[in-house]
């Protein structure tokens, strides 16, 4: 009795090592998974709908593409006293820099190219941008240890 009680003991031990994980998996018609070091991307073409159902504190997405996501900050603090305007924009961008310094701005294409650099002196600019084609652009500036950037959008 006491030989059949460790021979199941033992019996059962082995099979749960041998059990499968289970591992989220997507079934979708375009997609990649991507993974290098400890960082992992991955996305789906084709979700059509996803819902979030919150009780209490839990709180339920639904849809075929799910991941762990972690905040990691929610602060995004500007460069106080700096405003850019119009976004989108047509032709002109002002700049308000109530900053009492001169500040350097960077115009940064899509693909990352230094289009154009601008020198900002203390109150309200407009910078003429007629020779930008239709997209978008960072704007960007920094002061002291503070970067901040601007995602425009080009009309027309």
């Amino acid at each position: 009795m006491k030989h059949g009680i460790g021979i199941l003991l033992v019996f059962v031990l082995w099979n749960v090592g041998l059990t499968q994980k289970i591992t989220p998996t997507v079934l979708s018609s375009a997609g990649a998974v991507m993974k290098a070091n400890n960082l992992s991307i991955e996305w789906t073409l084709g979700e059509l709908a996803t819902e979030t159902l919150v009780s209490g504190g839990s709180i339920l997405t639904q849809g075929f593409h799910q991941t762990n996501l972690t905040i990691v900050s929610t602060q995004n603090p500007g460069i106080e006293g700096l405003k850019i305007y119009p976004n989108p924009f047509i032709s002109q961008l002002t700049i308000e820099n109530k900053t009492g310094e001169r500040l350097s701005f960077h115009l940064i294409g899509i693909h990352g190219q230094c289009i154009s650099e601008y020198q900002v002196e203390h109150g309200v600019h407009s910078l003429e941008m007629d020779f930008l084609p239709s997209g978008s652009y960072i704007l960007e500036t920094s002061k002291g240890n503070q970067t901040q950037q601007f995602i425009l959008e080009k009309l027309k």
